[in-house]
């Protein structure tokens, strides 16, 4: 073996060494890149979950007046159109509502509701608001 060859072989070595730590540094590269991209994942779906979502268009208050007076109140951004009130449960004495049926009321206004009881029909302990701006009623709980 004279010196030729002996160079052949080490650059030979030499270039298998190099090939081989290029070979594990891309592949820890390429475990590296994957890591951050679920991280990447899970950060862009956190933060979706952290956006509130937008308020609904029409909400409800009810706000005690006097006796059996009741303000049923519009808190939400829009007006309230085709809004029907009744109470629960079912059994209870019908709820009286000034003005009649069906309403419309604007953003911060505020509709007098009568809500009474006798011995044979009980006082309405909630009742269930509908209008065309939501597609679910809403219930709205009577308190004093």
């Amino acid at each position: 073996m004279d010196a030729s060859d002996l160079v052949t072989s080490i650059l030979a070595t030499l270039a298998l060494v190099v090939a081989a730590w290029s070979l594990w540094y891309s592949r820890r590269a390429t475990v590296a890149s994957e890591r951050s991209a679920v991280a990447a994942e899970r950060s862009a779906a956190a933060a979706e979950a952290l956006v509130p979502s937008p308020p609904p268009p029409v909400s409800w208050r009810l706000e005690w007046e006097s006796n059996d007076g009741y303000n049923l109140r519009n808190t939400g951004p829009k007006r309230a159109t085709v809004v029907r009130i009744e109470g629960l449960p079912a059994n209870s004495y019908p709820v009286r509502v000034r003005g009649s049926e069906p309403l419309t009321i604007c953003s911060g206004e505020a509709v007098k509701v009568i809500i009474s009881g006798t011995l044979q029909a009980p006082r309405a302990t909630s009742l269930r608001v509908t209008c065309a701006e939501l597609p679910e009623p809403s219930v709205v709980p009577v308190t004093r």
